[in-house]
């Protein structure tokens, strides 16, 4: 029976994000030894049951069996786990919109 270095679990997307987590299992891989013809079988196998079928329903009709390991992660990355960024017009937007507020409760006279 082979003993592997460290521990990965599957990904959990409440407590980590994609990145951080395919950066931890390239340590893994590089720790255990795991070669490019395995890491498909081991990314797989480590992922976990939810973000697996995840991925293929996002590969369909293909399978991540035909993938490489850079194209299911680099799938995952672009279309399952993308963190929304705010632009700065969405910011400003808030801000004027404060203004707004203030102005309009300058302009009210109250008896």
């Amino acid at each position: 029976m082979a003993t592997s270095i460290g521990k990965i679990g599957e990904f959990d997307g409440a407590t980590e994000d994609w990145c951080s987590y395919t950066e931890r299992l390239e340590h893994f891989f590089k720790a255990n030894k795991v070669g490019d013809e395995e890491k498909n079988d081991a990314f797989l196998s480590c992922i976990g049951k939810e973000t697996s079928g995840l991925l293929r329903l996002l590969l369909a009709p293909a399978k991540p069996k035909d993938k490489t390991y850079e194209e299911m992660v680099l799938e995952c990355k672009t279309k399952l786990f993308v963190k929304p960024e705010l632009s700065g017009d969405e910011h400003v937007g808030k801000d004027e919109e404060s203004e707004d507020e203030d102005n309009y409760s300058d302009g009210i006279e109250v008896d």
